[in-house]
């Protein structure tokens, strides 16, 4: 059972602009994510995802820090969006 301990009950507000990842930081995220999961030599296959193009989602459960380090790299040459349901 889901109990809401803020007791705040009003809905997201879906006129706001999702906070962007900064441009000037892209290229350092991309690199940290590559020497990341280098250790477990991930190999990332774009299988059937050609001629797909934003807006899309990308769903993930975030059971493991990983997920924070492979989402940037099978999103490489695009920047994710992140809004959380506190922000």
């Amino acid at each position: 059972m889901l109990i809401n301990k803020a007791g705040d009950m009003t809905p997201y507000d879906m006129g706001l602009k999702p906070c962007r990842q900064n441009t000037l930081l892209l290229p350092l995220i991309w690199i940290a994510s590559w020497f990341m999961t280098r250790s477990g030599k991930l190999k990332i296959r774009k299988i059937g995802l050609e001629g797909l193009n934003p807006p899309y989602l990308v769903l993930s459960q975030h059971q493991g820090f990983s997920d924070y380090y492979i989402t940037p790299l099978e999103l490489f040459h695009r920047r994710a969006n992140y809004r959380g349901s506190d922000a």
